[in-house]
Formats: C-alpha cells, sequence, structure tokens
C-alpha cells in the first residue's frame, strides 16, 4: 500500500467520524447584476434569519438566476423572490440598495436607499417609500397608507434595532414623514413604534457626516455607532462615534473611539466594536480597528486587524467572535483574507478568506453566511458576493429522519460516475462531496429519482447527501 493510498484511508477515517467538516458552499452561485448606472457593482449589506430562511439585502438584480431586486430568501437550497423586491420607480434600479434588514413585531422592514417597495409593477404608487419598508409575509408596502405625504425617511436609513419594544433607526436622514402631517426634523436617529415615527436624539459631527451606522442592545441599554461624535449639541468629539440611550439620556463610553465605528456586537458578556479606529478617543490605548468594551473601559481585542473591520458576528456554536472588513491581514502580519475569527489569543483567517471586502456575516445553526463583494471564496471556488462556511454531511449513513420513513437506493454503485438515486421521499437537493469535504456536485430536484455524473471527477471515494421532504440521508459511493 503507497503513501497516498494511506493518506487517503486516514482521510476517510477521519471524515467517517467527523459528520460536520467545514467546507464552503457557494449558494447557487449567490447575487449578480449588471454594473449599475451609478457604477455600483453587486454586493450584500446585510443578512439575517427570519421564519426560517435566510435572507439577504444589497445592491443586486438577481439571485440563483431569478429577478430579485436587492433583497432575496435562501431555504437552504435555493433563492428566491420577496415580491418584486426593493427599487428606484424613478431611475429603475439606477441608485438602489437596501443597506439593513430587521424582524419587528413579526414583520421583516428593509432600509436604505430606494423609493419603491412591492407591488405589482416598479410605477405602483400605493408601493412608493421613503427608504424604508415591512414585508407581511405576502409583500412590501409603506409603514403607514398613504395620505397627502408618503411615510418615510427624508434620506438613507442604514441600522435598526428594537429596544424596548420601539423600532430605532439610525442612518444619514435629516427628517421623517408621515401621512397625516408631512415632515418633521430628524437628525441620524428616529425610533419608530409601529404607528408613528418620534425623535429621541439630534447626531451631529464637526465633518461632513452624522451617520449612524450600527446599532444593539447592550446591559439594558441601546447602544448606537457610526460617524457621528456629537449627541443633543454636546461639545465635538464628546462621544467618540458611539454611544448609549437608556430610554431617557444619552450617555457616553467613556472616551470613545478615535474614528468612525461600522459594526457592534455582544460576545461573553462585553460589547465588541469594529470600524476605521485605530485607538480610544484619547489616544492612549492602541486598538487596530476593533475593541473590547467591559462597562468600564476600552481595550485591545489582541493583535487586532491590519484595515477597517466592517461586520462582526458571534458564532455561538464554535464560541467565536467573527470579523469581516477591509483587512488582509491580522495585526501580527498574518495572512487574514478580510474573513477572521479570534478564537481568544489571537486573530486567523477563516475558510481561507476571500478576495473582496465582507460586509456582512450571520452565524446560524453551524453556519456562518458570509457577504460582500467578491467572487472568490476559500482561495478556489468561485461564488457571487455571499456564501456559507460550515458543516459538510459526510459521515457514511447518517440520517436526520427515521430509516422507517424514506428508504434510498444509489446504482450502480461503484460505477464510471453515473449513478441513479431513487427515494421512497421526493428529493428536494443533492450534493456530492470529496473526502476533504469540499462540495463537487450540487443540483435541486423535485421527484423520486435523479440521475447525476461525475465522471468528470477523478477515481475515488465520495459521498452523496439527498435531502428529501422527509429529512436527509447520506451514502458513500465509488468511481473506478
Amino acid at each position: 500500500m503507497n503513501i497516498k493510498t494511506n493518506f487517503g484511508l486516514i482521510l476517510l477515517t477521519i471524515l467517517s467520524t467527523n459528520l460536520f467538516a467545514q467546507s464552503w458552499d457557494n449558494m447557487q452561485s449567490g447575487v449578480t447584476g449588471h454594473t449599475l448606472p451609478n457604477g455600483a457593482l453587486p454586493s450584500i449589506n446585510d443578512i439575517i434569519c427570519y421564519q426560517g430562511r435566510i435572507i439577504a439585502c444589497g445592491t443586486f438584480l438577481n439571485a440563483g438566476g431569478i429577478s430579485t431586486n436587492n433583497i432575496a430568501s435562501w431555504n437552504g437550497n435555493n433563492w428566491d423572490s420577496l415580491g418584486i423586491g426593493l427599487y428606484s420607480s424613478f431611475y429603475h434600479n439606477a441608485d438602489t440598495k437596501c443597506l439593513h434588514i430587521k424582524e419587528y413585531k413579526s414583520k421583516l422592514y428593509g432600509c436604505g436607499w430606494f423609493d419603491g417597495a412591492g407591488g405589482s409593477s416598479f410605477y405602483d404608487t400605493a408601493h412608493v417609500v421613503i427608504g424604508i419598508s415591512k414585508w407581511d409575509g405576502t409583500d412590501f408596502y409603506p409603514l403607514l397608507p398613504h395620505g397627502n405625504y408618503y411615510t418615510g425617511l427624508g434620506n438613507t436609513p442604514v441600522t435598526m434595532t428594537e429596544y424596548k419594544n420601539k423600532l430605532y433607526i439610525g442612518g444619514g436622514f435629516n427628517s421623517f414623514w408621515l401621512p397625516s402631517n408631512g415632515g418633521h426634523l430628524a437628525r441620524g436617529i428616529v425610533r419608530w413604534d409601529d404607528t408613528t415615527f418620534s425623535n429621541c436624539g439630534y447626531f451631529d459631527s464637526n465633518g461632513s457626516d452624522f451617520i449612524a451606522t450600527s446599532s444593539i442592545v447592550y446591559n439594558n441599554k441601546l447602544i448606537e455607532a457610526g460617524e457621528f461624535n456629537s449627541i443633543n449639541g454636546s461639545p465635538y468629539g464628546m462621544y467618540g462615534y458611539i454611544g448609549a440611550y437608556n430610554d431617557t439620556i444619552w450617555s457616553t463610553l467613556s472616551v470613545g473611539l478615535n474614528a468612525p465605528v461600522f459594526a457592534l456586537s455582544v460576545f461573553n458578556g462585553d460589547l465588541y466594536a469594529g470600524g476605521v479606529f485605530t485607538a480610544t478617543g484619547d489616544g492612549l490605548t492602541l486598538l487596530n480597528h476593533i475593541a473590547k468594551w467591559d462597562g468600564i473601559q476600552w481595550s485591545a481585542v489582541g493583535e487586532g486587524l491590519n484595515d477597517t473591520v466592517l461586520t462582526l458576528t458571534v458564532d455561538s456554536a464554535q464560541s467565536k467572535l467573527v470579523a469581516g472588513g477591509l483587512f488582509t491581514q491580522t495585526g501580527l502580519g498574518i495572512t487574514a483574507k478580510h474573513l477572521a475569527e479570534w478564537n481568544g489569543t489571537n486573530w486567523q483567517e477563516l475558510g481561507g478568506g476571500v478576495n473582496g471586502p465582507v460586509t456582512a456575516l450571520l452565524a446560524k445553526d453551524s453556519n456562518l453566511y458570509v457577504g460582500g463583494l467578491f467572487n472568490q471564496i476559500g482561495g478556489t471556488t468561485a461564488a457571487n458576493n455571499i456564501a456559507c462556511w460550515g458543516p459538510s454531511h459526510v459521515g457514511v449513513d447518517d440520517i436526520s429522519a427515521s430509516s422507517t420513513t424514506m428508504q434510498l437506493e444509489i446504482y450502480p454503485n461503484p460505477s464510471n460516475g453515473e449513478f441513479t438515486i431513487e427515494s421512497t421521499s421526493k428529493i428536494e437537493s443533492i450534493k456530492v462531496f470529496n473526502i476533504l469535504g469540499e462540495t463537487i456536485y450540487q443540483t435541486a430536484k423535485d421527484n423520486l429519482q435523479a440521475t447525476i455524473n461525475l465522471s468528470s471527477q477523478p477515481k475515488g471515494i465520495y459521498f452523496v447527501q439527498v435531502k428529501t421532504e422527509k429529512g436527509i440521508l447520506n451514502r458513500k459511493i465509488v468511481i473506478q
């Protein structure tokens, strides 16, 4: 027996024992769309889980080959649209983007730069909105029925967080609009109670921007962060691009940070912030684009990262903090192409990284969904702006449904690469993995029988994952 055969058997043993080897899934080639008239490229801005599905939003026209217009739904195998999506009524996607999505009172809210949402066409006057809309399970609508004015925000809303049963919306807007009585002043922050908007602060900066870009609830307070450094007329620099609100007054987080904050997350009881900053607001503590707040003071998170952090999430299954952004290395000069995880001691690249900025992350059910502006994942795999890093079910005969309710046959096995799959339950999808756990074939189905052709693959052992309406079955196959 040669060394290569020995190595293959060792890998097979490991993978048969560990049914959840990590691998990339390009999610049906992700999201696409021609370069938009303003020069914007397709990208993902936010990813959440809503009613059991993954919802992604950004700047794109198609997902998995179907028309979606800046927001789409992923069921684990296929993309689907949410009505006709979010769009520009006047310029027909010329400068349209959905920046953030959030569930509030069982509705899905989307906010960003758009003036049309859902309806029967791009010019449906009943679906004209101003930067924010809600999905009721069937279609998008304005927050309130139209009167003399539309409901919405006077410029671009960027972030939304529920706090004390109200939806707090931050962004770069300077007004809100209600159908009953028109426009009202609001600068950078406003709250919505499912009936009306109301003011809760006034953001400003001594630069050109006052945008709130990220928000979260921490220690029973609303934390807002962004490009502002003054709240309610305070001296510029007092807030250091981040502030806390207790439903009555705003307060500082010590000296804040020395440059804009774009991402917030809570991990192991502490608040983490990522952004452009390199130190605390007083310059005394070096931070390298990511920092930890323990309720009293800011501190560095290891060596940090070498460029801007744009998004953070917590992978509770792995007990790790994950960062995405413009960075390409850790603070120690170790390669970390736009995607890194904190193991409690150091930062390290996750999954071989991606080849462009990461702007959205979601950890859900042992999967990490990664969105941004990239076309390659893991160094070799093509992917359009969104992908999933997670467990590949590559064990033999691993069954997630009762074996008495479903049966599966794959024949001939071994074969020259062409296999027939028959199931007693309707087949929804098929994936094939090599012994390294890499996905080498995937397809969606809707019948009891399917044929797959793997003749282009090298001879060897592979694993087939068949998802049916009653569960998942895995089988080992051999190409000879």
